[in-house]
């Protein structure tokens, strides 16, 4: 998309996407991890009935709190049209039109998402993961074709409109079948579900989302505000790449709530201890080399997926990326917290996060724009980190493997050495040299990233096995929390990561 529209166009498409992240932030109300926490809580110790309830409550809540999000965008649009949209760029008239298909968005969307939830709260991780890659793709894709189509942003508020309202349905049928197969029982006195409690958990974490995305969003907002479109356009399209990278370890957080809600049912504390402590290992194991080498290839990265106007983006983003590289552990300290039903502490970090952005955003964004967004935005995640690791150490259920860790590191550095050993000392080279100035710069740039990509696999691997920052009997552990159709994996991982193994290894089963 960014090769092919201008950078006012991405640049409105921005700004639609915090406008519905921030209105659906708050009609989601916290419920997305409240039903995954007490669903999985309450199936643990068979209490179908409270589920039941759950549902049928939780359903009434969600029509209710869909309908607030379709009327707040729509009766905000004077508002969000002249201070957002239209110094984003977007026309007057194609700025109304596109509230008007943002509005029907945000409700399907706050309806999917409390949905989706749900799955994950009956631990259907691959069902889950299902409806995860479908909303992606029908999201992006409604979007990019319509905007292909019509040439005009408000294609891509029809297009995100279309594709959450089918996502909804969709989630609907799948929970039906659910339901229908888990049995949930109404014996003659059924237990309602206590909806304070439920309340008691999700409020705190509606309001720390309020903060907390507002604080991620302020420093983009100011850009769009102080310094223009164009520059809002490249900061977020470095945004872009780096959240990308964070998707590669989403799944294990989707995993970790329900399974720590169930642990929590049976007063398991040293299951939820050992889980942080190897979900940390295996999160840094994957995010650190990933971020770390997108961090120094971030120029011909952006060369290859955008255009050269984007090429100043690539600082920021390297900026971005070692700092969420180093503090990657807190995700799953969030998880942990929640799953111990400690939620309020979570207002107290998003709050002081958003005042480190919004006060280094407005100090440093008018004297260097995209660093100085870059840190107010890299801020966000250390002060979220020191405050949520303070509390997980208080509640113990932090743990750190740090001779792993201190391990990864060591081999992800040793494959950002063999790249630019490569980069400076063979590249020069002939024949290297002289193929490369007779050969178009985009498949320079390609070939590039696939030498990148070799070297720097190969010599990681070769660095986690020399180690032995990887030990198979934590890679089984992991593999109890994912789903038996993803099981085969772990044999190849094993092979490639353990020093010493054949990777024939006995099965295990999912939990």
């Amino acid at each position: 998309m960014v090769k092919y529209y201008s950078q006012t166009i991405y640049a409105s498409i921005g700004v639609m996407q915090a406008i519905i992240s921030l209105v659906t932030t708050v009609f989601i109300f916290g419920l997305s991890q409240a039903v995954q926490h007490f669903i999985s809580n309450h199936m643990a110790k068979g209490e179908t009935d409270r589920v039941r309830s759950l549902l049928k409550k939780t359903f009434i809540m969600l029509v209710f709190l869909a309908s607030g999000s379709f009327l707040t965008i729509f009766l905000l649009s004077p508002v969000l049209v002249r201070f957002l949209l239209i110094p984003a760029g977007i026309s007057a008239a194609s700025a109304y039109e596109s509230i008007a298909f943002l509005s029907v968005a945000s409700a399907a969307y706050v309806g999917s998402t409390i949905v989706n939830s749900m799955v994950l709260g009956f631990q259907r991780f691959k069902t889950n993961g299902f409806l995860v890659l479908l909303n992606a793709i029908t999201a992006y894709g409604s979007a990019s074709i319509l905007l292909y189509r019509f040439q005009d942003t408000q294609a891509v508020a029809a297009g995100w409109a279309v594709s959450y309202s089918f996502m909804l349905i969709v989630g609907l049928i799948i929970l039906t079948a659910i339901t229908r197969s888990a049995k949930l029982r109404q014996p003659e006195i059924a237990r309602q579900m206590d909806m304070h409690m439920v309340m008691r958990y999700s409020i705190p974490i509606l309001l720390a989302s309020i903060v907390s995305t507002g604080s991620v969003y302020a420093d983009r907002l100011i850009v769009d505000t102080l310094v223009g479109g164009n520059v809002f356009a490249i900061y977020s399209y470095a945004l872009l790449i780096a959240s990308s990278v964070s998707f590669l370890v989403s799944p294990l957080n989707n995993i970790l709530l329900p399974k720590f809600s169930e642990y929590f049912s049976f007063n398991d504390a040293d299951s939820i201890r050992r889980g942080i402590r190897l979900t940390i290992n295996v999160a840094t194991f994957i995010y650190t080399p990933i971020a770390m080498w997108i961090a120094v290839l971030g120029m011909p990265i952006i060369l290859v997926l955008g255009k050269v106007d984007y090429t100043d983006g690539a600082l920021p983003l390297a900026i971005i990326l070692l700092v969420s590289a180093v503090f990657i552990s807190q995700g799953v300290l969030v998880q942990g917290l929640q799953g111990i039903r400690v939620t309020s502490i979570f207002i107290i970090s998003s709050s002081l996060s958003l005042l480190s952005n919004i006060v280094l955003s407005f100090i440093l964004i008018p004297r260097a724009p995209l660093i100085g967004a870059a840190i107010g935005y890299s801020s966000v995640i250390v002060i979220n980190f020191l405050v949520i690791l303070y509390f997980a150490l208080k509640f113990r259920i932090a743990s750190y493997d740090f001779r792993t860790i201190g391990k990864v590191w060591i081999s992800s550095i040793a494959m950002l050495f063999a790249i630019s050993a490569f980069n400076f000392l063979i590249l020069p080279l002939s024949p290297f040299s002289s193929f490369l100035s007779s050969v178009p710069s985009i498949l320079v740039y390609l070939f590039y990233l696939l030498i990148y990509v070799v070297i720097g696999l190969a010599v990681y691997v070769a660095a986690i096995r020399f180690t032995r920052a990887m030990r198979q009997e934590d890679i089984e552990f992991f593999y109890t929390f994912v789903p038996r159709t993803l099981q085969f994996t772990k044999s190849m991982v094993i092979f490639l990561f353990v020093s010493g193994s054949s990777g024939n290894i006995a099965p295990i089963g999912n939990k």
